[in-house]
């Protein structure tokens, strides 16, 4: 078993539940990718687009991997678009609008498909690609950290090798691919960088490309703790409503940054907010425009106060109690949950828009929004829903729905009981 073999095998140790939706151009990258999957027998699907931009070629690409699943009876889904017409009516970027196309029909896909990973073949390359591309446009610590091998639903298990590693691994077993011809042309910025600039930064610095790696892997430990601390102030605002200036002062811009973005607040607020902190206590900002959970905040004498869209709800505190058992009959007053699965630490807030809970009983998940409505809470007592958490999942909305994501079972071996007390 080969490097990559081997790699992809250890890295699916950590998906063992997870089903797979490649995506699969044809190209060198992901029909190895997709040789790799089904030498190890993983359980696949695979997802291809024909743009119809180079005619017969293109359809040959959607026929090779077509073929491919065929001959080897795996799932196969094609969309074909024709992105020429659609540029030539309505204008815009090609490579964006490939990419959002691209991305809408994967996601598409995996919304019917319970558990399902999107696995693409980015690989060391690209992710060169990619910093130079986010340097050149500004980019902050977030773009620099570059593409993570799983985020978002997203499963990159190449990023550690090389196009060259992968082309000698595919040649080693007489593996087809089609080359696309427009990948040579540098009408694009990154084939640009692929084809002409990278390959003479490369040859003139040597060790440029081990400096760029070692960088994305800086800023993306540094993002993971700023994701954290953002994450605790923010959990801890929906709990106190207030942080003290002295710990305000020790957040970094950046974290301040997540937070908003938690919160749902546009970050221009974020230079009103600093104007305000060396003014006299009772000055305001509003935040007319956020669907989260704080319309303002305001500044008192040794904290921010941010202000809750319904200040008149009463959150009852949340009473934890280890049992050995299940009972034998269950109460909608009480929880039963499995400790193991609980990701931090439980809070209650109050319901937003988008916010998805995964009943108990049914695939996927569901929008909190929708479980009211069929619950028909009236209107005037929607506002006032409120939801337990743990940093990751909705694990119930109060008195109308559980999840499934932290339920105690008979194989569970420490058993919480939650109730709340008013």
């Amino acid at each position: 078993m080969n490097n990559l073999l081997q790699s992809l095998k250890e890295q699916c140790e950590f998906h063992k539940d997870a089903n797979y939706l490649l995506g699969v151009s044809g190209g060198l990258d992901s029909m190895y990718l997709l040789f790799a999957f089904h030498q190890l027998n993983l359980p696949i699907q695979v997802a291809h687009i024909n743009y119809q931009l180079r005619g017969e070629e293109s359809d040959l690409d959607a026929l090779l991997v077509k073929d491919f699943c065929l001959k080897n009876k795996i799932p196969f889904h094609l969309k074909n678009y024709n992105l020429k017409e659609y540029l030539e009516e309505k204008g815009g970027n090609l490579q964006a609008i490939a990419r959002e196309v691209r991305y809408s029909f994967f996601y598409e896909i995996q919304s019917r498909n319970q558990d399902t990973l999107l696995v693409t073949a980015h690989h060391q390359d690209d992710q060169m690609e990619h910093f130079w591309l986010m340097l050149s446009r500004s980019a902050g610590m977030s773009g620099l950290s570059g593409m993570q091998s799983n985020k978002d639903g997203v499963f990159r298990p190449f990023l550690g090798f090389s196009k060259a590693e992968i082309k000698m691994a595919a040649e080693s077993v007489q593996l087809l691919w089609r080359e696309d011809q427009s990948n040579a042309k540098n009408d694009y910025q990154r084939n640009l960088w692929r084809n002409k600039l990278l390959p003479y930064l490369n040859t003139e610095i040597p060790s440029l490309k081990e400096s760029i790696l070692l960088l994305n892997q800086m800023f993306t430990e540094q993002l993971f703790i700023d994701k954290k601390i953002a994450l605790a102030v923010y959990n801890k605002l929906l709990i106190e409503n207030k942080i003290s200036l002295a710990e305000w002062n020790q957040i970094t811009v950046n974290q301040i940054i997540i937070l908003f973005k938690l919160a749902d607040i546009k970050l221009s607020h974020i230079n009103e907010i600093e104007k305000i902190i060396p003014a006299q206590k009772g000055k305001k900002i509003l935040f007319p425009l956020s669907n989260g959970p704080f319309c303002g905040l305001i500044r008192e004498k040794d904290n921010l106060t941010f202000i809750l869209h319904d200040q008149g709800l009463e959150f009852p505190e949340i009473l934890i109690k280890k049992e050995k058992n299940l009972p034998s009959k269950f109460s909608k007053d009480e929880l039963w949950l499995d400790a193991s699965k609980i990701k931090g630490s439980l809070f209650l807030r109050p319901w937003q828009i988008g916010d998805r809970i995964h009943p108990i009983g049914i695939q996927g998940s569901k929008l909190i929004s929708d479980v009211i409505s069929d619950a028909k809470v009236p209107n005037s007592e929607r506002n006032r829903q409120l939801v337990l958490c743990d940093t990751e999942y909705i694990l119930a909305c109060l008195d109308l729905c559980v999840s499934r994501k932290a339920i105690a079972d008979a194989q569970s071996n420490e058993i919480l009981k939650i109730t709340f007390k008013y």
